[in-house]
């Protein structure tokens, strides 16, 4: 009885080992794959962040990539990118809505609370769901075109169709979120947020756009040189609040706001008017048409012109709308200032400090490496 149960013992051992043996099986196949040999010791580890040589030619390479898609998946991935933005907006608005006291006894509180709350989870979003955003492809896209991997057409191609798609996701959640009357309770804040953004003058919109999408392509930046999703949330937490809660500009989240916060003085019931009346025929999307004739007139003359005398502002709807000034806000302004700061302060050093075959093709370090 006694051998019995001991051979018993050790054939159930031996059965219950098989699944282990399997399991010690995963490390020699990756390491096979990579081309080592069976010992653990060969097994590479991944980096947790890439070196910045390394990141700047991830970053090429994805630029390319966006580039070369058809314009109709640039739109449709910039749909949701609009819609992902613009509910991050919608979050960090309607909290800080919720907290009139800390912006009465605490304001600087209630502006990080206000940066925290949203946006930086609206980024995290696009990058893990590969949307197309134009603030980030002015420096993704534009660092394919400073290497000379794309041409001028294609790259007009991926800003304008990431464009287009982010002010109808923008829209449209405006529209969805009106009608739904899910901020309802918030609809002062989102208002008084709107005016004040139209109340900025025409170049300090400019300033904050260029200082807001270098800070945004920086998260887009890091992001892409993380390995994981975690690295990437910290990277666009840390990042995104600062833009957000210091109140620079970002054209994308002002398609939602803007519109969002000029519909809370009309009634639910006409909203569609609106968004005919204001959103399509006056703005952003007039915008988006200036934007386009300006860099269409500017590849082929050597002064930026500015065709904005066709242009009209976003004025509410039972507000007389005059023919914009340079001293008028508007969606151009914070536009051309996210384009400045992603593709020159970005992209454009970036290349300069690792672009070129020589620079980039360098052996490179990875750092923070898994053990």
């Amino acid at each position: 009885m006694g051998m019995a149960a001991a051979s018993a013992s050790v054939s159930s051992f031996s059965s219950s080992s098989k699944p282990a043996k399997t399991l010690s099986t995963v490390p020699r196949l990756v390491s096979k794959v990579r081309g080592g040999n069976d010992s653990p010791a060969s097994i590479v580890p991944q980096p947790l962040m890439k070196a910045p040589a390394d990141a700047y030619k991830t970053v090429l390479a994805l630029g390319v990539k966006k580039a070369c898609q058809p314009a109709s998946k640039i739109l449709l991935l910039g749909v949701m990118a609009g819609l992902q933005v613009g509910i991050g907006a919608a979050m960090a608005v309607a909290t800080l809505g919720g907290v009139p006291l800390m912006q009465e006894q605490n304001p600087a509180l209630a502006k990080l609370l206000f940066g925290i709350a949203g946006l930086p989870c609206s980024l995290l979003m696009v990058m893990a769901t590969g949307a197309e955003l134009f603030t980030g492809n002015t420096a993704v896209v534009g660092t394919a075109f400073f290497e000379g991997k794309i041409s001028l057409q294609q790259l007009l191609k991926s800003w304008s169709c990431s464009y287009a798609g982010n002010l109808i996701g923008g829209g449209l959640l405006a529209l969805l979120c009106n009608y739904a009357g899910v901020f309802s309770q918030a609809a002062g804040t989102f208002t008084a947020v709107a005016d004040a953004k139209a109340a900025l003058p025409f170049g300090v919109a400019v300033a904050r756009g260029i200082i807001c999408n270098w800070l945004v392509c920086t998260a887009v930046w890091v992001s892409t040189a993380a390995a994981d999703l975690v690295s990437k949330a910290v990277a666009t937490l840390m990042i995104i609040t600062i833009f957000a809660s210091l109140g620079f500009e970002h054209s994308i989240a002002n398609m939602f706001v803007g519109p969002f916060g000029a519909m809370q003085k009309t009634s639910r019931t006409g909203f569609v008017a609106f968004f005919v009346k204001n959103l399509v025929q006056r703005s952003p999307f007039s915008s988006f048409v200036s934007l386009v004739n300006s860099l269409r007139f500017f590849s082929q003359s050597t002064a930026l012109p500015f065709p904005l005398r066709s242009f009209r502002t976003s004025s509410h709807l039972n507000r007389r709308v005059s023919p914009i000034t340079l001293r008028d806000p508007t969606q151009v302004p914070v536009t051309i200032g996210n384009i400045l700061g992603g593709s020159f302060l970005m992209a454009g050093m970036q290349h300069l400090a690792f672009g070129g075959r020589d620079k980039t093709s360098a052996t490179t370090t990875p750092v923070n490496k898994r053990e």
